[in-house]
């Protein structure tokens, strides 16, 4: 997955917020859709198929979990760019 991919994911998750089907996943018709924004893209690479998305979005949401944790610890940084190497 590129940055661009993750940020197009991202994007559609966005603007698909309203049907989530729970209060951090969503209904099986957003990752079906999603499919299709990759499509045109396929150049190099494995397809990107909805059980793909779906793992990809687990992960994301994994590392931003852990980043949360991360950041409630008493004395600890995080930054977007140089993450907690300051």
């Amino acid at each position: 997955w590129s940055d661009h991919d993750v940020s197009i994911l991202l994007n559609h998750f966005s603007k698909n917020t309203s049907q989530m089907a729970d209060a951090s996943n969503f209904k099986d018709t957003v990752y079906n859709a999603a499919v299709n924004l990759f499509i045109p893209l396929l150049s190099a690479g494995a397809f990107k198929s909805s059980a793909v998305i779906t793992r990809k979005w687990t992960s994301l949401k994994q590392t931003y979990n852990a980043i949360l944790t991360y950041q409630d610890k008493s004395g600890c940084h995080w930054d977007n760019v140089h993450g907690a190497g300051i």
